[in-house]
């Protein structure tokens, strides 16, 4: 099994039923930890077929985030010929009831044909096939043909669920004895980086001279995620999920006055821990000064922005549909029009689609997960996820370029905690040469927003600023 495993949390699916003709080469079972608490499992197989080789990835985990437990399956299969040559693939991803499932054909000139299928309706895609990329077997084979002596190499692995390929370093550093479940033995220790979006993310591996993985150790949101080899029992044992939500806040010395929230903020950050690699990006509404020992940030209210910022904005795909912001869908354009009617201008439009969403969501809750934005137009509950996906969406159904922002905001009190910044994310639209913030969950953007990454609603994007998530400090907050 290659030790493109330590993906297994982004999840994985695919052809449902094997032939009579099928053999399982290769079956392993995983234990899932988060900071010591068992949190879910994964199962990983391989099979010959008489369509090629399959490979499967089923990964079940819960959390809690503020008292309510987030169930998350994630299930992936690829196909792939007898030479390892890429020929299919099927993803699904369930988070608390949302589900979304990708299909994809590899076809001879090298293009995909792409189905996903969301909320009832299919969208239909096709995309040239990644150059590089490889699914599991060509990895396996990589990967063993480098042996288990000292070396480093680079390879790119195909992930289903987000249709891009990720970059992976990878070093075999040698032998070393490593105690798993109270045993000890003498494994091979592998360092491995991707670099899903614009961040980079670390892990090691440890796997035996039969290139069969052990263990797998990661900080995810500054946590520690381990992985643990194990019989079939022993992976789907009864989970003991802990509250996460909680350490991911960022607590300040004192609190923001409403009247500051109005105006401009300058925030003085800094890194738990120096080592982790992230950046604060620039915006029309944001700017990102680096000092020694962290970052000077200052956030602007529409009404305060400076000069526009914004460059080379890609209007066709911030107007497009997409999986997660399905603005072709009828009941988002209907609830569009309703939302916009008698508005002429962008930004009118857009603080009506604003105060619409924030009242069509009547259920607030923390139990949904993560939902594309039909999903949300249909159920009409959610956090602030679900707001700025359906706030998005409807945006681009009446023309006007939208993204959604990730980052933190500001609250006063929170799950019990004064004065914390918590994991946020709102809307923005490209109105008048610049990106304007809309948040229909705290209904209105104020400076008490940072954001930390920008994309079209799917969930990869999330990855930009998973480094940060659970490393950042504010050691000052400056109203200007």
């Amino acid at each position: 099994m290659t030790t493109k495993t330590v993906l297994a949390f982004l999840g994985t699916l695919f052809f449902a039923q094997a032939s009579l003709a099928d053999q399982v080469t290769n079956e392993t079972w995983f234990a899932i930890m988060l900071d010591g608490s068992k949190i879910g499992y994964t199962h990983e197989q391989r099979r010959i077929t008489d369509r090629g080789i399959e490979h499967s990835n089923e990964t079940i985990i819960t959390m809690v985030r503020g008292g309510v437990p987030i169930t998350i399956r994630t299930l992936e299969k690829s196909l792939e010929s007898i030479d390892a040559e890429p020929l299919a693939f099927e993803a699904v991803q369930d988070i608390s009831g949302a589900s979304m499932t990708l299909r994809g054909q590899i076809q001879e000139d090298g293009t995909v044909l792409g189905t996903t299928i969301s909320a009832g309706s299919e969208q239909e895609q096709t995309f040239a096939w990644p150059s590089g990329a490889m699914m599991p077997e060509a990895l396996d084979r990589l990967e063993r043909s480098k042996g288990i002596d000292p070396v480093k190499y680079e390879a790119t692995a195909f992930v289903a669920l987000s249709l891009q390929s990720v970059p992976m370093q990878i070093e075999i550093v040698g032998p070393e004895s490593i105690e798993i479940f109270g045993l000890t033995s003498e494994l091979i220790r592998v360092e491995q980086q991707m670099s899903p979006g614009s961040t980079t993310m670390s892990a090691t591996v440890w796997m035996d001279r039969d290139f069969n993985v052990k263990r797998i150790l990661s900080e995810v949101m500054g946590l520690t995620m381990e992985w643990l080899a194990c019989p079939e029992e022993c992976a789907k044992a009864k989970s003991n999920p802990p509250e996460f939500f909680a350490d991911t806040f960022i607590r300040l010395p004192k609190s923001i006055e409403k009247r500051e929230l109005a105006g401009p903020l300058k925030l003085h950050i800094s890194a738990i821990d120096d080592q982790t690699q992230f950046s604060i990006p620039n915006s029309d509404e944001q700017s990102v000064e680096q000092v020694p020992g962290g970052w000077e940030v200052t956030i602007s209210p529409n009404d305060y922005a400076g000069t526009a910022f914004s460059t080379d904005v890609d209007l066709e795909a911030a107007l497009s549909a997409t999986r997660w912001l399905q603005s072709d869908a009828e009941e988002v354009k209907e609830l569009a029009e309703r939302a916009v009617e008698g508005e002429s201008s962008a930004a009118a439009k857009m603080k009506k689609i604003e105060s619409f969403v924030a009242r069509h969501i009547n259920q607030k809750s923390l139990s949904v997960g993560y939902a594309s934005a039909l999903e949300v137009a249909r159920d009409r509950s959610g956090d602030c996820t679900e707001h700025a996906l359906l706030v998005a969406a409807m945006g681009r159904a009446v023309g006007i370029p939208t993204r959604v922002a990730s980052g933190f905001a500001y609250a006063d009190r929170y799950l019990n905690q004064k004065n914390v910044f918590v994991p946020h994310a709102w809307a923005q639209a490209y109105i008048d040469d610049r990106w304007v913030s809309f948040d229909a969950a705290l209904k209105g953007f104020t400076s008490g927003h940072l954001a930390l990454a920008y994309g079209d609603g799917d969930p990869w994007y999330f990855y930009d600023n998973i480094n940060a998530i659970g490393n950042l400090r504010i050691d000052g907050v400056e109203p200007l």
